[in-house]
This record gives C-alpha cells, structure tokens and sequence, in this order.
C-alpha cells in the first residue's frame, strides 16, 4: 500500500477511535479547568495528565527504539517562537471558554448536531486561513517573527535542552501517571480517569507510528506527526473555498478530522444523544468571538489543545510546554470574563452524564 493510502487508512481508523472515545468519556481540556474552579473536582485534569503522560511515553520510546524520527516532526525546531507560543495559547484558551469548549469538544459536540458548535468550527477554519493567507497575516506574522528564541540544543525537546538523557522521560512518565491514580480514591472514577488518559495518550501514540513508520518509504516526504484538529480545520476550509492540493501531511490531518466526525456520531447514535440544536441569538456573538480568537491563538501557537496539549506534548517540546501553560492562564481568564458577565452565574446547569457517574463539565453543553 502506498504512503497516502496508509496515511489515509490510518487517519480515519484513528480518528473513529479518538471520537468515540471523546464522546463517550465528553473530555474537554476547558471542562477540565471549569471543573477545577467551579466544582473543585480535578478529575478531568487528572485524565490529561495520564493522557499527556501515557502519550510521551509512548512516543519517546517509539524514538528512542528508531521506529520514528521526532526531528521531521513540526514541534522540534530550534528556531522557538515563544511569544506567539504563549500569546496564541493565551487567547485560544480565552477562545474556548466563549466558544463552549476546546477543539476536540467541538468537533464532536457537530457530531452530536449541535450547530453552535458547527458555526464555532467553522469561524476557527476562516480565522485560521485568514491568518496564513488573508487580511489576519500581517498580526500573525508581526507576533510570531517579534520574539524568536535561537537554540544551540540538538532540538527544542526539553531532554535536548537540559541535557539529560533520553530514557529519563520513559521513566518519569509512567510514574507521574502512576502516583497521579494513587492519590485518586479507589472505584470507579479511577478506573474512568485511567482508561481514558491511557486511551487518549495511547491513540497519540498510534498516530505518531503511522505518520512516522508505517506509511514512510524512499519515496515519502511527509512530515512525522499526529493527532490534531486546529490544523485540519483550517485546511478543509481551504479545499472547500479554494479547491487547493494539499500535502499528504494535511490529507492525513484531513483524515483523522473526517473520522473523529465519524466516530464521535457513531457513539452519540449508540447513546442516543444525537439531536439538532440551534444556539441561542444571545450566544451566537460569543460563539463568533470563541471562533475567531481560537482560529488565531491556534496559528500563533502551533495548534490546538490536542495538537500542542498532547501530541506536542509527547515530544517535550519547549513550544509546546509554552502554548499549553497559555492555554490554561487564557481558560482561566476566560472562566473568569464569564463569571462577571453573567453575575457568578456560569456554572449553573453545566453537568454532563458520564460512563461511571456523573461528571460537571465545563460551561456550556
């Protein structure tokens, strides 16, 4: 089978798998800090780092075993553009508490029928493409060349750059994720917060096999990478407004979008949750306004809160430690901005129903 085939292939299997997973564990990177804040229930965010701890592992024994070369990867390049790493991480996070949820969550919520959701990845696609090719370029392009970081480091990994030895990480990992559960109570929101963060770390990993092992031949010159959205967004955007040819690294980006859509849908109808809905008039100015800064802070910052918060992640990568701290002072903000436009009021029917017991999640349903 050729390298685009399996990148196809490949694609959609892993994206069925990481949207039938999100729609059924309803993971959101912005629940995780509306939880915390609100509800004071850190299980979400105990599920990513298992996630981001599971996914680096994996990925760097996958590189150092020489399955995978991170260095063809687009995290690791030693020109850091730091500052739009944390100013584009800082108004995408600020994004997703207006949006309703982070990049992920929306994608899956226009799997269910939400068509807030559609509307809000839809302002992420124009966004995007405006900021790479249209009237945005000048603000992205000001940001991202003001403030560049030159690394001497064989690559921007943190390993690389502080100079300890690669299989540090493969044993830090495991046990940051191991001491993480132990400090959870036994039952069923330990098992729930394990398998998820095993499942979304472990999908990452999977992704980086395909991209870097299976589908690389003689004649491939694909980047290595993984799963992501913010990217393939902007990029079905351009095929639907432009007709343009994309690389095989976007088709393989494209790929996994299309089966997230897929899979995400194939587990709403099983549960039974899929239903049209409109949003609101009241909602829609935020909507557009969670879409545009969510489709700029993702170009600025390298990708979304899947793209940097895991698969950039699992590479160590300095950029993308930067962009998720953003991510997380921008929810903050964000969470913040709500409470005083609606009176300390956000966090009222904001509670989801989860396999194992019931989880609050985030802002909006």
């Amino acid at each position: 089978m050729e390298s685009l085939s399996i990148l196809l292939v490949g694609g959609v299997v892993l994206g069925v798998v990481f949207g039938y997973v999100l729609q059924r564990t309803r993971f959101c990177m912005a629940g995780a800090v509306s939880n915390a804040v609100l509800f004071s229930d850190f299980s979400m965010l105990k599920t990513y780092i298992v996630a981001v701890a599971t996914a680096a592992f994996g990925t760097q024994l996958l590189e150092i075993g020489g399955w995978i070369s991170l260095g063809n990867s687009p995290y690791l390049h030693t020109q850091v553009a730091w500052l739009a790493a944390m100013v584009g991480g800082l108004i995408f996070g600020f994004g997703t508490m207006l949006a309703g949820g982070c990049a992920g969550r929306l994608v899956m919520r226009t799997a269910e029928g939400d068509l807030g959701s559609l509307l809000v990845v839809a302002v992420i696609g124009l966004t995007g493409a405006s900021a790479l090719f249209g009237w945005l370029q000048p603000i992205y392009l000001a940001i991202l060349d003001s403030a560049t970081l030159s690394l001497a480091s064989e690559s921007s990994s943190l390993s690389d750059v502080l100079g300890v030895a690669r299989w540090l990480p493969l044993v830090a990992a495991p046990v940051l994720g191991a001491v993480l559960l132990l400090f959870t109570p036994r039952g069923t929101q330990r098992k729930v917060i394990a398998w998820t963060g095993l499942a979304l770390g472990g999908l990452v990993v999977a992704g980086w096999f395909v991209s870097g092992y299976l589908s690389q031949d003689f004649a491939s010159s694909h980047q290595t990478t993984s799963v992501t959205y913010a990217g393939p967004i902007v990029s079905s955007f351009m095929v639907l407004t432009s007709g343009s040819v994309l690389s095989d690294t976007a088709c393989f980006g494209l790929a996994i979008l299309a089966g997230t859509v897929i899979g995400s849908a194939i587990s709403a109808f099983a549960s039974g949750r899929i239903r049209w809905t409109l949003p609101s008039r009241s909602r829609i100015p935020s909507l557009i306004a969670g879409g545009v800064l969510m489709g700029l802070g993702a170009m600025l910052a390298g990708g979304c809160n899947i793209g940097q918060g895991l698969t950039g992640m699992s590479t160590l990568s300095i950029k993308s430690l930067l962009a998720v701290s953003g991510f997380f002072v921008g929810m903050r903000l964000g969470l913040y901005w709500l409470s005083l436009e609606t009176g300390g009021k956000s966090a009222s029917n904001c509670q989801e129903h989860k396999p194992g017991g019931r989880i609050p999640l985030g802002l909006h349903r």
